[in-house]
């Protein structure tokens, strides 16, 4: 059985979705419907090349998802089990490589 009251519990009050796709769109909005206060959608391309619909993008930030484009993930950081941070570099627009991230700070 579905125990929507636990779920919400378990998701917490922040929420990170990395990607953005169709199903990355749809967690986030999701999530934001349970209750989850802060859901951030982190994606290594700008938003205008999200593989989700336009539609569905505008949707997601109408119903107050957040959008970090232009980053990726690095490295997660536990403690007693549950995720506390997570560490980010940031991509310049026009660059390619690696050397063109910076570090970003923990959210």
């Amino acid at each position: 059985k579905f125990d929507q009251e636990n779920l919400k519990k378990e998701l917490g009050k922040k929420l990170i979705v990395v990607g953005g796709g169709f199903t990355a769109l749809d967690v986030a909005r999701t999530a934001v419907r349970l209750g989850v206060k802060e859901v951030i959608i982190v994606y290594r391309r700008s938003q205008k090349e999200m593989p989700a619909g336009e539609k569905e993008v505008k949707d997601a930030l109408e119903e107050g998802v957040k959008i970090l484009e232009l980053h990726n993930p690095v490295e997660f950081i536990g403690e007693n089990g549950k995720l506390k941070k997570v560490k980010l570099i940031k991509k310049h627009r026009k660059c390619r490589f690696l050397l063109c991230f910076k570090f970003k700070l923990y959210i």
